[in-house]
């Protein structure tokens, strides 16, 4: 009986030292941010992340288009309870009496009481908190099923768990915050294995000060919230593609000399040039050449194509027959002519 006595009022002093307080539901929030979760903002969408819970699954973390920066991304909800002075989180098997960051006087956060998230610890070459100004302290949101919570980055996951490369741990006291039963949220055999959306703001500005007041995080959070859903408006702010450059399309062949008198059995030098719509000399476009009559001068090559200059050339060749002829360079449905005098 005394037991139960005591574990009631510790779960007591948890929620009335959590702000619950939030102008937005979980699924107002949670319909906002995902249509951004998609591939064309995930800063790591070759690179997953594991869940912390079980390391399994694919974590991507993704940007969402604000100013300043937030980061959200959905894992699991292992429990930290480093720091925690609680007899449940003394008793944590994996637990550490140190936290990354500390309170204002210098102490470990208190992972029992205090609602917190975890992210890897820094230098990660997936995703690097510090390079993406998130600070500890740093306040953020954690939403499961239809509950939420205001908390605070206190805490790394160590590289020594599995190399850095897993997220989605929060403590003990968010765990409860989000109204989960002290067996879900035991550090040792419960935990959360999917399904945790964790919202994370960034720059100083969004820092709980101190950095275990839940006042100041409820505060900080609130207004990094609102501006968050402000700027995100109703509907994806589109990414602009390229406008892909138009294919050139063919459009004339100018045949040089246009007109040209030859005496029986001579040669000349006969050229097309090619041009797109725009006026551009157009490349490696096949020109098919011939004469109207070859009694009177022939043309070889028959097939050339133009360089970079747009220009296909061929040789004429007057016979021993006095006449006047046409020249023709064709491509596709696209010609130019020339008329030759043969004297």
């Amino acid at each position: 009986m005394i037991k139960s006595i005591k574990v009631c009022l510790i779960l007591a002093v948890l929620m009335l030292s959590i702000p619950t307080s939030m102008a937005y539901t979980p699924n107002e929030i949670i319909t906002k941010i995902k249509p951004y979760m998609t591939a064309t903002y995930a800063v790591n969408p070759k690179n997953p992340l594991v869940t912390s819970q079980n390391m399994n699954g694919a974590v991507y973390i993704y940007k969402l288009p604000v100013t300043p920066a937030v980061f959200v991304f959905s894992s699991s909800g292992a429990i930290d309870c480093d720091g925690g002075t609680t007899a449940i989180c003394k008793a944590d098997t994996q637990g550490q009496s140190d936290t990354s960051f500390h309170t204002s006087s210098g102490a470990p956060l208190n992972a029992a009481t205090l609602p917190l998230y975890v992210l890897p610890e820094t230098p990660n070459a997936i995703f690097d908190y510090a390079k993406n100004n998130i600070q500890g302290g740093e306040t953020g949101i954690i939403i499961y099923n239809d509950k939420t919570t205001y908390t605070i980055f206190g805490d790394e996951r160590g590289s020594d768990h599995n190399g850095g490369h897993d997220i989605g741990e929060m403590s003990y006291g968010a765990c409860i915050a989000l109204g989960q039963s002290p067996v879900t949220c035991d550090p040792n055999t419960g935990g959360i294995d999917n399904g945790v959306t964790y919202i994370v703001f960034t720059t100083s500005s969004n820092v709980a000060s101190p950095i275990e007041s839940t006042v100041s995080a409820q505060t900080k959070g609130s207004s990094a919230l609102n501006l968050m859903m402000n700027q995100l408006g109703s509907s994806p702010t589109p990414i602009p593609k390229p406008t892909p450059k138009p294919t050139p399309v063919l459009k004339s062949i100018t045949v040089l000399p246009s007109s040209a008198t030859v005496n029986m059995k001579g040669t000349y030098t006969i050229s097309a040039t090619a041009k797109d719509s725009n006026g551009n000399p157009m490349q490696g476009i096949t020109i098919l050449w011939s004469s109207s009559n070859t009694n009177v001068g022939t043309v070889s090559p028959l097939n050339v194509k133009t360089g970079s200059n747009g220009q296909a050339t061929t040789k004429f060749s007057a016979r021993s027959q006095r006449g006047t002829i046409t020249t023709s360079a064709k491509s596709g449905s696209v010609y130019g002519s020339a008329k030759v005098t043969v004297r």
